[in-house]
């Protein structure tokens, strides 16, 4: 049993300035469907973008730099990026965090963003082929991956989109938050039966 809880292992990577909105409410989402998330920042205490009513910060479970690519694999079911500015531009310049990405997309493994945070994913290779959305009006960063961008252009400001495909789950934005968690969710329940 300790075994298969491993399993069920879902590792958030958050930059500093992440939206508060997209990290909590899905990952909410997604511990309710009963799966464990492992949050990972560059320090063990992670600043949000300022929001009012949201916290200011997270406690990291990781750093970036204590998670193992050789093992992702083995230690988590799924890798979930959310977005936000300044977070998701900091993601892009961390070459941990896109290996850890890339690595995750050729082991097979559930890759999700929302948001911004696309644009990590395309910038990996990951997105090549893929339907994916993105925060409305970024569609560019999708294209630039080889990705189909699919509801991204501003007329979606504020219109929750979900798109999956394949292994990736996308969303649009900080209104999507908890349709995005569900989906994950979903998702994962067809591959790793939880309840």
């Amino acid at each position: 049993m300790a075994n298969e809880a491993k399993e069920l292992n879902v590792l958030y990577l958050i930059g500093n300035g992440f939206r508060p909105e997209e990290y909590f409410y899905s990952k909410e989402e997604i511990e309710n469907g009963g799966f464990k998330v492992i949050t990972a920042g560059k320090q063990k205490i992670v600043p949000a973008r300022s929001i009012p009513g949201m916290p200011t910060s997270t406690k990291a479970d990781k750093t970036f730099d204590e998670i193992e690519i050789e093992n992702l694999d083995k230690n988590f079911i799924a890798v979930v990026v959310p977005g936000g500015s300044p977070g998701w531009e900091n993601l892009l310049k961390d070459e941990k965090v896109l290996h850890l990405i890339k690595h995750a997309g050729e082991k097979g493994m559930f890759v999700a963003s929302i948001c911004a945070s696309g644009a990590v994913l395309a910038k990996t290779g990951i997105l090549k082929g893929k339907k994916a959305t993105i925060w409305p009006g970024q569609d560019k960063d999708i294209i630039a991956g080889g990705g189909i961008p699919i509801n991204a252009d501003e007329s979606f400001l504020q219109k929750t989109v979900v798109v999956r495909d394949g292994k990736i789950i996308t969303a649009n934005g900080p209104w999507a938050s908890r349709e995005f968690g569900k989906a994950i969710v979903e998702e994962l329940n067809k591959k790793f039966k939880v309840k």
